[in-house]
């Protein structure tokens, strides 16, 4: 088993505060004593669009001011659909669905919403059927759902508000969770996304502004020539406000405001299989920030503002306007190195009926119904689908396939440059080609976006060769944060006592995520480490464990804590963590093969079947039932009972076909007596699915034990031991 079951499928958001990021208001020069300021709170937008009026009104209709809404007779009668659905006991009442909870709330605004339900009380589920505010007809976002039972029902915590949605679609949320009672406390600022979601709270401000006709009756705050607000000029905070809600990140603190670091409470994902494709485009439901953290826009210098109004929502100008605002033969004095040229006529893109935004920003549906364009701002590169894989624009409206765009354009603009793309898909198998590759575009500052280059830096944790390793250790100490978390995934490499040496400073980096991704690390090498190495481990683990408990209302968090302690030999406190884990999410698999792990390590392994049964009857035969299948075969194999092994072995095997699946119920058949099927099995895949050090050493073996070298001398291609060559 080992780490790996404890860290399956875990989207493990883990957070600690950092200290002062709760004060609003301006930093003062190291020269001056920073004033005394009272602390901010929140006065919600109401009193913010008093006085900005131009703003406000552009605010009131957006879809950040309309992310959720109490249930009133007023929002009901704009949704005539909902009273198929809801009900009330009497007048005045509250709505309730047929089955008795209580609906607050409305959720999401266009081009779908839906109902909150409160199923217990503090704990609200996004009720599963959604209203398509454009057809005005009902749909299942799941439509797959097999019932109450599949992880994708809405009563199941993959649909819960309080930890899942509530962060981004309200203003200065708390959680709240509970431990002790295992209850909700949620409590938020303002019920939709309001000004001070991305300004920051505003009592400083209101204050600030209303001195000139107050004085005498309110004290003036100190003067430092600011407005006490956080204006959003500067294009990085201005992206990374966006980003707390924008990107597929996981959380590790709550009560981010705005200027605040934004890495000491989120950490995105980079460039990861089956959130990406190879090229970087979409995948998965990765909304925004690490598509444009590809671009080449965001390297020159372009921020969210450059093209959305940051109180509509909307973008800037209507059609292709938006993009020839800099795009055009004029150009742009912001962006001197833009190609000046006519974009916007066919003589670029050679069609009479398309938009800049069909060719460079293709997208995909999310929720059925939720059309989000990628914002990674690229050429089509149909020749990238026939190496890669990778979906290119033009087959989104041409038939002729693939390889006739690729002539087409190279018709037209010659070979295409080299591509990013084929390096991260290589790293991502493995194959040795990638590294150099990796290693450039880690080192490329000018011209490679930084999301890249973090992705580059993570997939130079297989490699060893060609200076990588001097590349993963200059950017540890990097300036930029997203590159010391690549960097620290390609510090991976690295056994114990090196990998220490090199990640050991960041254990007290300045910001949360660049520590919590360094202890990650070090927890997994733990045993390999000195006892001083281990003693200074221990010290950052017990802030991780404290981080962890932002984590503890889902399964996820309670297993990685688990995963922690287990690490550090407190078995226990691990074994409590889980059973906690297995009773808020049964179907959370991962929790149950930990906690099988931790009773074999307990010598307690007669009780780890029953873990081992659970897991396997909720393993998906598209995910990790292979892996659970092995899991209790190697549980059976620890009982003496062999016989009742091999069938899952072989199961595992079908299901599966990997080299480690291949060993080991190879190495079965041989000990129960069949070494001619182990012998027909390693043949076979070695011939089927290529070589294998580990699976042909083991064939030689066998073939040596039981007198069959001739087969595998034959299979080699060499003269048997009769002296005839084998054809």
């Amino acid at each position: 088993m080992g780490k790996q079951l404890w860290l399956l499928g875990a989207l493990v958001c883990l957070g600690l505060l950092s200290a002062g990021c709760d004060q609003a208001g301006p930093v003062a020069p190291a020269s001056v004593a920073a004033p005394t300021l009272p602390a901010a709170h929140w006065i919600g937008s109401e009193r913010c669009v008093a006085c900005h009026k131009t703003q406000g009104d552009a605010w009131q209709t957006s879809h950040h001011a309309l992310a959720m809404r109490a249930i009133t007779p007023e929002v009901l009668a704009q949704f005539p659909e909902f009273q198929q659905t809801l009900t009330t006991t009497e007048p005045g009442a509250s709505v309730q669905l047929e089955t008795g909870e209580a609906v607050p709330y409305l959720f999401g605004h266009s081009p779908l919403v839906q109902l909150l339900a409160e199923v217990e009380p503090g704990r609200l589920q996004v009720y599963a059927p959604a209203l398509n505010t454009q057809t005005r007809t009902w749909f299942d976002v799941f439509d797959d759902v097999s019932g109450p039972q599949d992880v994708l029902h809405w009563r199941q915590p993959g649909q819960n508000w309080n930890f899942m949605c509530a962060d981004c679609h309200s203003t200065g949320v708390q959680k709240g969770w509970q431990i002790d009672t295992r209850r909700y406390e949620t409590q938020f600022a303002e019920i939709s996304v309001g000004c001070e979601a991305c300004h920051g709270p505003g009592s400083n401000h209101e204050q600030w502004a209303a001195q000139d006709t107050q004085t005498g009756t309110q004290a003036a705050l100190p003067d430092t020539g600011d407005t006490y607000i956080v204006t959003l000029q500067q294009g990085p905070e201005q992206i990374e406000v966006c980003a707390t809600c924008h990107s597929r990140r996981q959380q590790h603190a709550q009560g981010y405001r705005a200027g605040a670091p934004w890495l000491d409470y989120y950490q995105p994902e980079l460039l990861r299989e089956g959130l990406y494709h190879a090229d970087g485009q979409v995948d998965d439901e990765v909304y925004v920030y690490g598509s444009f953290l590809q671009s080449r826009m965001h390297l020159k210098g372009v921020t969210c503002g450059d093209c959305h109004n940051p109180h509509s929502a909307g973008v800037e100008l209507a059609g292709d306007a938006v993009c020839t605002q800099c795009h055009n033969p004029a150009g742009n004095p912001r962006f001197p190195s833009l190609v000046l040229a006519t974009y916007d006529s066919p003589s670029h893109s050679f069609h009479d009926d398309v938009s800049c935004v069909d060719c460079h920003m293709t997208g995909k549906h999310f929720m059925q119904v939720d059309f989000r364009r990628d914002h990674s701002f690229r050429v089509p590169r149909p020749d990238l689908t026939l190496t890669l894989g990778a979906p290119n624009a033009c087959d989104n409206c041409h038939e002729q396939g693939a390889e006739w765009a690729a002539e087409v354009l190279a018709s037209k603009f010659g070979t295409p440059p080299p591509h990013y793309g084929s390096a991260l898909r290589l790293a991502r198998t493995g194959d040795a080609r990638a590294e150099r590759t990796l290693t450039q575009l880690a080192q490329d500052a000018a011209e490679t976006p930084l999301m890249v280059r973090a992705s580059a830096l993570a997939g130079l944790s297989s490699y060893a060769n060609f200076g990588s390793a001097s590349v993963i250790r200059e950017h540890l100490s990097a300036d930029e944060g997203l590159l010391q978390l690549g960097a620290i995934e390609g510090a991976r490499r690295w056994a114990g006592p090196q990998r220490f040496a090199a990640l050991e400073p960041l254990l007290d980096d300045k910001l949360l995520a660049v520590r919590v991704s360094a202890v990650q690390a070090l927890l997994e090498v733990y045993a390999d480490l000195s006892a001083p190495m281990q003693a200074r481990l221990q010290q950052a683990a017990e802030v991780y464990q404290e981080v962890l408990l932002f984590n503890a209302d889902r399964a996820e968090g309670l297993a990685q804590a688990a995963w922690v302690n287990s690490t550090l030999g407190k078995l226990a406190a691990a074994e409590d963590l889980l059973r906690q884990a297995v009773a808020m999410n049964p179907l959370y698999q991962p929790a149950w093969l930990s906690l099988a792990d931790v009773l074999h390590k307990l010598q307690r392994d007669a009780e780890a079947g029953a873990p081992l049964d659970a897991a396997l009857a909720i393993a998906s035969q598209a995910e990790n039932l292979a892996q659970v299948l092995a899991a209790k075969a190697m549980w059976l194999v620890r009982q003496q009972r062999h016989p009742e092994a091999l069938p899952l072995l072989r199961q595992a095997y079908a299901t599966d076909s990997t080299e480690q699946q291949a060993y080991m119920l190879a190495v079965a058949e041989h000990s129960l007596g069949d070494s001619a099927a182990a012998l027909d099995l390693l043949l076979a895949h070695l011939r089927d699915v290529g070589p294998s050090a580990q699976l042909q050493n083991l064939a030689f073996s066998i073939a040596r034990d039981t007198d069959q070298t001739d087969r595998m001398l034959e299979f080699m291609g060499l003269p048997t031991q009769s002296g005839e060559a084998s054809p």
